[in-house]
């Protein structure tokens, strides 16, 4: 762990990736927000006034006319359960949203998760840490 990792650092890697995150899926999932508001910068620049090592940044790709998926690439996780990786599959015909997470978990293990706000899922362990192999588990998802 790093020699300037906090627990305020490990507070707000926590509260973006299990509060702020689920709580903009809710807002779409409820109609209240649209699904850009997943991958708006605007916004977004309080979560990098922490020190962290590294930022985090944001894709949106487009799975064929039917799913987007809004991938975040979190900076390295430092404690259990911090996400590397979490991605939102959106339904375009629906506009429902669905979030999952790579969690850095016991004994180096990889954990995909899903969290909502009132939940947080495991469903299991992913062999690699690799962004791809995260990515093809979501999309496998549809």
């Amino acid at each position: 762990m790093s020699d300037k990792y906090s627990s305020d650092t490990h507070r707000a890697r926590y509260e973006l990736q299990y509060v702020y995150i689920p709580k903009l899926v809710a807002g779409v999932n409820d109609g209240y927000l649209p699904s850009t508001a997943l991958h708006m910068v605007k916004g977004w620049d309080i979560w990098n006034n922490y020190d962290w090592e590294e930022g985090f940044y944001i894709d949106r790709l487009q799975i064929g006319s039917s799913h987007t998926v809004v991938f975040y690439n979190f900076p390295e996780p430092q404690q259990i359960p911090e996400a590397l990786y979490g991605a939102v599959l959106i339904d375009n015909a629906t506009g429902k949203a669905e979030y999952y997470t790579l969690e850095y978990g016991l004994e180096g293990a990889w954990v995909l998760g899903s969290k909502t706000t009132t939940g947080h899922y495991s469903f299991g362990t992913l062999d690699t840490r690799e962004r791809s192999a995260f990515f093809r588990w979501v999309t496998g998802r549809i």
